[in-house]
């Protein structure tokens, strides 16, 4: 196994519970790190482009999947993972084979089974199974499924009116 793989229902702690695995962990590890699924999916197409030009005849996702082993280092945690285009679900299986076969570990959030993600989508049948059967070998595939949405609980306990919450972007107001 290399890997976790939670999914579930909005507001169970998926995240909460991956930054705080990430916390501990990143103390004692030399790289490794934390992003949004689609902050890392954008840096993938970048390396993607990147690794056509300067390493032509090897297969991008091999040359992709190096480099982030090499950059990243052997842990790295995606919250929110979801497939939204067809470019994403043809490079996924490729690229995991390669990260995984390359030492990577993975962690990740979804509110999604693994079977369903990229739900509806062009050629989901052929090219969503191999990612699938792939993190299902790789990773342990847990579901956090409750009926309880945390943070609007806590909104109700603070007092505070749920419309009435500003969270800043990331990176910062001119983000």
């Amino acid at each position: 196994v290399k890997g976790l793989y939670i999914y579930g229902t909005v507001g169970s702690g998926k995240s909460m519970m991956m930054d705080l695995f990430y916390a501990c962990v990143s103390q004692h590890l030399g790289r490794c790190q934390r992003m949004h699924f689609h902050e890392f999916m954008h840096m993938v197409h970048r390396m993607v482009h990147r690794a056509k030009d300067e390493a032509p005849g090897v297969r991008p996702a091999d040359e992709v999947a190096r480099r982030i082993a090499a950059e990243v280092g052997t842990l790295l945690c995606f919250d929110e993972m979801a497939i939204t285009t067809i470019q994403d679900c043809c490079l996924l299986a490729p690229l995991f084979e390669a990260m995984w076969g390359a030492g990577v570990v993975t962690v990740m959030t979804s509110n999604r089974a693994p079977q369903d993600l990229y739900s509806g989508g062009l050629n989901r049948h052929v090219y969503l199974p191999p990612f699938v059967a792939g993190l299902e070998a790789h990773c342990r595939v847990a579901p956090l499924v409750l009926d309880t949405d945390f943070r609007q609980e806590q909104v109700a306990r603070s007092g505070l009116a749920a419309d009435r919450v500003f969270c800043e972007a990331a990176g910062g107001p001119d983000a």
